[in-house]
């Protein structure tokens, strides 16, 4: 399980760079700011749907996600996520 689960990250990690690229080449409008703002919830509500997988550890829902949000990463994960959901949205208003 340990591999699917890595390769689901590694994709996550390249939409990020490729979001990163098309921020640094200052080609992105307000379309694609809004974009990389959707981008920012759908990732969210995956890392946050993580809790969901506890059965497949043997774990319930409330003692999983007790022990995810006990790791610092996690929550750091978390709170950048909402960060590049916010940031890229109230960047496409000012535009």
């Amino acid at each position: 399980m340990a591999p699917d689960y890595a390769h689901g990250l590694a994709a996550l990690v390249g939409a990020d760079l490729f979001m990163l690229a098309a921020l640094l080449s200052r080609r992105v409008g307000r379309r694609g700011l809004r974009y990389i703002s959707a981008v920012g919830v759908v990732k969210l509500a995956l890392v946050a749907g993580d809790e969901l997988t506890a059965p497949q550890f043997g774990l319930g829902y409330a003692e999983f996600a007790s022990y995810l949000f006990s790791l610092w990463a996690y929550d750091l994960l978390i709170v950048s996520q909402v960060g590049v959901a916010a940031s890229a949205y109230s960047s496409s208003r000012m535009k």
